[in-house]
């Protein structure tokens, strides 16, 4: 990789005994931890929605997991859920990293 590429990725890769350090860039660092953000988020919604079927369930062992997976409540999670996901995956694009 030529070093215009490196620095054009985003980071910049220093050469010491044969091995390579990243430096990551500010604006690659800021990209990663909006997605890391973004993806717990995204999982912690879900984790809701388990939790709530989990209550259900424990509550009324014989109900319907279809209905309950669509009732009002999972519904409203699930939209958050594809929020979530719309906004993580409407971020920029990492930088490519060294091949």
């Amino acid at each position: 990789m030529r070093s215009a590429d490196v620095l054009s990725a985003g980071f910049y890769a220093i050469k010491r005994d044969a091995r390579y350090d990243v430096l990551l860039s500010q604006q690659a660092l800021d990209g990663l931890y909006d997605r890391l953000i973004s993806v717990g988020d995204e999982l912690r919604t879900v984790y809701i929605i388990f939790l709530v079927l989990d209550e259900a369930l424990k509550n009324e062992p014989q109900a319907d997991l279809s209905t309950l997976l669509h009732g009002q409540a999972i519904q409203g999670h699930v939209n958050q859920v594809q929020e979530h996901r719309k906004t993580r995956q409407s971020l920029p694009p990492l930088p490519k990293f060294l091949q």
